[in-house]
């Protein structure tokens, strides 16, 4: 009887043992694979910020080129409105 209990309980402590890894690698997965999804999401959501920051930012610098263009043309023609003016008067 002795033998028998002690077979029982060596088949318990590998059951134990094997139920306890099961368990851990269970629990680890159920947490690795939303974090890593998780992270993808993220991933992606900052990628499309970046870009949408890209379009953004060659929107405004166009916007800027083109009004930086027009304020130089208006501030020629008031030169030459003031050149002409400046001459008119000399006449």
């Amino acid at each position: 009887m002795a033998i028998y209990y002690k077979d029982l309980m060596e088949y318990k402590m590998k059951y134990l043992a094997a139920s306890i890894l099961f368990a851990t690698i269970l629990a680890l997965s159920a947490y690795a694979l939303p974090v890593y999804s998780q992270s993808e999401e993220v991933n992606q959501t900052l990628q499309d910020a970046g870009q949408a920051a890209n379009q953004t930012g060659e929107e405004i610098q166009s916007e800027a080129t083109d009004l930086g263009s027009n304020i130089t043309e208006g501030a020629k023609n008031v030169v030459e409105n003031i050149g002409e003016g400046l001459a008119n008067l000399t006449k």
